[in-house]
């Protein structure tokens, strides 16, 4: 027994023992890799979608770390041309401006460019899954809709579908 602030405990709160809660952890761990395995191999065929919206991810995630450090530049600029710093014919802050306006224009075109992939990637993933799913059901004998609810099955093909498309798009990137 072991005693935790005051009071008498038995050592293992679950009914399993140690040997069996590292059993069950292991199991945990291979279902978590198969389940992996598997939404890495559907969507396989849109990894190049998949891997170009990573990319823009990173530009984008790049010029939005940028830009506070360039407006900070451009005020700093525009405060010392204004007090009589720095020359004026060094840079303008209307070049600045647009610099800053261009980099964000950038930035948006990679976000818009990033959700317009994901999505299609997406989509393409979850039509090919209710696909395979629904040629599955056809060669299903009758018994199979005799044991399964009507609504289990729509809910396969609808919403689980749509986790699978989250899981494997969205959420990755």
């Amino acid at each position: 027994r072991k005693v935790i602030n005051g009071v008498q405990c038995n050592r293992n709160i679950s009914s399993h023992s140690d040997d069996q809660n590292i059993a069950l952890a292991d199991d945990k761990e291979k279902t978590s890799y198969e389940l992996i395995n598997k939404l890495i191999f559907v969507a396989k065929p849109e990894y190049k979608l998949i891997l170009a919206s990573a990319a823009t991810l990173g530009v984008t995630s790049t010029i939005t770390l940028i830009l506070p450090y360039a407006s900070g530049q451009m005020i700093d600029i525009a405060l010392l041309q204004a007090g009589g710093g720095v020359e004026s014919n060094t840079m303008l802050p209307y070049t600045y401006a647009l610099g800053l306006f261009g980099l964000t224009a950038v930035g948006g075109i990679g976000v818009f460019c990033r959700t317009v992939m994901i999505n299609i990637a997406g989509n393409r993933i979850v039509a090919r899954i209710r696909r395979q799913l629904f040629a599955s059901s056809l060669a299903q004998e009758i018994a199979f809709f005799d044991r399964t609810n009507t609504g289990d099955l729509l809910t396969r093909l609808s919403a689980d579908t749509q986790l699978v498309q989250a899981a494997v798009t969205t959420h990755v990137v």
